[in-house]
C-alpha cells in the first residue's frame, strides 16, 4: 500500500473494506456493505476514525472487561477495606 501506515494499519484498512487514503489526505476511502448484496464507497476523516476507535473501545471492554483496579490502600490504613 503506502508507507505511511504501519503494515498492521494497512491489513485493517484493507479488513474494514479495502481502504487507502484519498489524494486530498484528508479522508481514507473504502467501500462499505449496506446490505446483503449491495456496498457503497465511504469516507472517513480523522474525527471519524476516533470515534470508531472510542467504539472499538468500548466493544472490546464488553467481550473482555479490563481488570479492576487494586487499592493503594494498605490494610489497616484510614480508607482501608474491612
Amino acid at each position: 500500500m503506502t508507507e505511511e501506515f504501519s503494515k498492521n494499519a494497512e491489513e485493517w484498512m484493507k479488513q474494514w473494506g479495502h481502504f487507502g487514503i484519498t489524494y486530498d489526505r484528508k479522508t481514507i476511502k473504502g467501500w462499505a456493505l449496506i446490505n446483503d448484496d449491495e456496498y457503497e464507497r465511504v469516507y472517513y476523516d480523522a474525527n471519524d476514525l476516533r470515534k470508531m476507535a472510542e467504539a472499538c473501545i468500548e466493544i472490546a471492554n464488553v467481550l473482555n472487561p479490563p481488570p479492576s483496579p487494586v487499592p493503594l490502600v494498605a490494610e489497616g490504613q484510614e480508607g482501608a477495606e474491612k
